[in-house]
């Protein structure tokens, strides 16, 4: 056996004869400030409406698409990418007034999507480029059906319509409460002059609805809640729904309870000395009484919570918050924790604790 020792060979690896993959670099600030560029280009331009700050408020969904986006193109999660990708423009085009169906309303209704997205992503993996092509067509598929069922689909419930009447009784004072586990709940003004409460409730088959009152004197107590209630609901108009309306000849304390969903509480034309609302994800709206003193606490967990004082009382809010945007008008002053109103008067005043982990809050005055 020879060997040649004239030439020096160097044994070549076959592994470095394959060319080096790409390395995809992250996107995602480089899309979040193109994007946030844009829109504030289009506010001062006029085009997109409300202050700067309003807008960038609002434009907080841009950070669920260029997630998406860079998962995309990092090749990462590319069903849950897309979906992500989708569920931030739902939530932009409903925040900027484009969509007429609420974003958190999407989530409450078609949550189970993003586990099957999850799953899709676990199963499909990186199994080659024929599985990236997969998963992106899946994704977009979930997309696509979820504004499909939205936007095109006549509606398939199961649901029933109960009414709410509780009677009146004479009462000038009332403690009420209200539990409602998914959904959209509205309460204003407006029962009938014999009714203490009246509206009506969506439920699905199995749900039991629950309406007690007035139970002992001023001040009476009364509840409305649900127990038990699933149903299938599909299209745009086809949505667990409670109309409620309160007696305006009566001075309450309400205390309101939310799971996921969204809540529209107009209590302007009411009487009402003290308030507790508390929901888990989703969006609440209140409407504070224009006239008297309101004390209380308002807690959303994660979402976005808009808050309308009257102009002229004394505002005192006390801010419990985490990842929070908390926007006010320009004569409010903030202290720390502390928001206040420049009102110095004698008249009504509002002394509410505003809760919340992630999202944001906003304090409007009443139109």
């Amino acid at each position: 056996m020879t060997t040649d020792q004239g030439n020096d060979v160097t044994p070549v690896n076959p592994q470095d004869e394959k060319p080096n993959r790409r390395r995809h670099f992250s996107i995602f600030w480089p899309l979040l400030l193109i994007a946030l560029g844009v829109f504030l280009f289009l506010n001062n331009v006029g085009v997109v409406p409300g202050s700067g700050w309003d807008v960038v408020l609002r434009l907080w969904p841009l950070l669920l698409i260029a997630g998406g986006l860079d998962g995309l193109l990092r090749r990462q999660g590319l069903v849950w990418s897309v979906v992500l990708v989708g569920l931030g423009l739902a939530f932009l085009l409903s925040n900027l007034g484009y969509l007429s169906i609420s974003a958190w309303e999407v989530i409450v209704r078609f949550w189970p999507v993003f586990l099957v997205a999850l799953g899709l992503d676990i199963l499909i993996g990186r199994r080659g480029p024929w599985a990236q092509v997969i998963g992106v067509m899946v994704g977009l598929l979930l997309v696509g059906g979820i504004a499909a069922i939205l936007f095109v689909s006549p509606g398939i419930s199961n649901q029933r319509t109960q009414a709410v009447n509780i009677a009146m009784n004479d009462m000038t004072q009332a403690s009420g409460f209200i539990d409602m586990a998914v959904g959209r709940l509205e309460l204003t003004s407006g029962a009938g002059i014999t009714s203490l409460m009246d509206g009506t409730v969506k439920l699905g088959s199995s749900g039991n609805l629950s309406q007690d009152g007035p139970i002992g004197t001023n001040p009476a107590e009364f509840r409305v809640r649900a127990d038990n209630s699933s149903y299938v609901s599909f299209g745009v108009n086809d949505t667990d729904h409670w109309a409620l309306h309160l007696n305006p000849a009566v001075t309450y304390t309400l205390n309101v309870n939310m799971g996921v969903g969204e809540e529209v509480i107009n209590l302007s034309d009411l009487a009402v000395s003290y308030v507790n609302l508390n929901m888990a994800v989703g969006r609440s709206e209140v409407r504070l009484p224009a006239k008297g003193s309101v004390t209380g606490q308002i807690k959303v967990a994660v979402g976005e919570e808009t808050i309308y004082v009257p102009k002229g009382a004394v505002v005192r809010l006390n801010l419990n918050t985490g990842l929070t945007s908390v926007s006010f008008p320009p004569d409010f002053t903030r202290n720390g924790d502390i928001v206040t109103s420049s009102t110095q008067t004698d008249g009504p005043s509002i002394t509410l604790t505003l809760a919340q982990a992630l999202g944001a809050i906003n304090i409007r005055y009443l139109p």
